[in-house]
């Protein structure tokens, strides 16, 4: 697929960090002109990352790093990542006068993640814990994305004080990771439930022949949530940014909605899923309702939330325009994404 669509075009800085805590700056052949407002998204190469870098690029320069190291994604001369110290991170976000970090983790995930590990967490949150602080040191604004699945039944919409959590492993270890950035009076911690097209995301499982990705069927036809697609969450979060709020905050979509439903109305609007279950295939298990109220934040939005309606629009567009086969990494004629 054409780069016009991928992180390298998008996004006009990525970073370099080495492991003797110097930090030096890789520019995109690509780049854009300049801007004054800098951000820089820690994360780039998940879901959330990639639809923020090409979100926040329109209107700011994004510089971003990988969580894990390797290879920055689509920038095939960018060299390898590796650890960085506190002090680097300090002296990097000074020289570069970044006006905010957006931490994109494993907390990210929502409830409809196909598999959700929590043996991945252990190096995210010591990761996680140095950029809040780092944030900190430096008067820098910090959001740290989280999501829907820490929460459970029953069948309600759970606002941001909520206490109806699930006592999963994965949910223990991400209201861990928030009550740490809560320390943060400068850290906003937004939850929300995205969809949208990465490496063995659900959207990509279900809609194009070449996914290889193993269907999980534990999810239950009562398991409802407030879904958003990714690329417009990513312009709803740049407009609440601006009002400059901190704490806890919901931004779901506006519309509740079970998988199963979702995923019958996929179908409906796509032709036949791939890896689609029959609902017999279905594991039937005691009710988990995720769904977010998202009203604290509506005020400071510029638009209503978008529901399902508009959450296939978004997907249909990014399928049109190629936007969805890049970002899911496959090599697919756009004709034949679908039945």
């Amino acid at each position: 697929m054409g780069s016009n669509f991928g992180i390298a075009a998008q996004v006009e800085v990525f970073i370099l960090l080495t492991d003797d805590d110097e930090f030096s700056v890789g520019r995109s052949s690509q780049a854009r002109r300049p801007e004054v407002r800098k951000t820089l998204i820690v994360g780039m190469e998940t879901l959330s990352g990639r639809y923020l870098s090409q979100a926040f690029s329109r209107s700011q320069s994004v510089l971003g790093v990988s969580l894990s190291g390797g290879q920055l994604p689509r920038h095939g001369d960018a060299g390898p990542l590796y650890p960085i110290s506190e002090a680097a991170a300090i002296e990097f976000l000074k020289h570069e006068e970044i006006e905010r970090v957006i931490y994109c983790g494993e907390a990210s995930q929502s409830s409809w993640t196909p598999e959700l590990k929590e043996s991945r967490f252990c190096s995210d949150t010591q990761v996680l814990v140095m950029w809040s602080r780092v944030c900190e040191t430096c008067s820098t604004s910090f959001v740290f994305l989280t999501a829907d699945s820490i929460f459970d039944g029953p069948w309600m919409f759970h606002a941001e004080e909520s206490q109806s959590f699930t006592e999963t492993p994965w949910a223990h270890t991400v209201r861990a990771q928030e009550e740490i950035v809560s320390y943060n009076e400068r850290a906003l911690i937004v939850r929300s439930h995205l969809l949208g097209f990465a490496p063995e995301s659900l959207l990509t499982t279900h809609l194009f022949p070449s996914a290889t990705i193993p269907f999980s069927s534990e999810f239950s036809v009562t398991q409802h949530a407030t879904p958003l697609y990714a690329g417009r969450f990513a312009r709803m979060l740049e407009d609440l940014l601006d009002a400059e709020p901190v704490g806890l905050l919901h931004l779901g979509g506006g519309e509740r909605i079970s998988r199963t439903a979702f995923l019958s109305q996929l179908e409906d609007r796509f032709g036949r899923c791939v890896n689609s279950p029959t609902l017999g295939e279905e594991k039937i298990v005691p009710c988990r309702e995720t769904s977010l109220r998202s009203s604290r934040a509506k005020p400071l939005l510029k638009e209503g939330l978008p529901g399902i309606e508009d959450l296939l629009d978004d997907i249909a567009a990014d399928l049109e325009s190629g936007v969805a086969a890049h970002f899911s990494e496959v090599s697919v004629d756009r004709h034949q994404q679908v039945a």
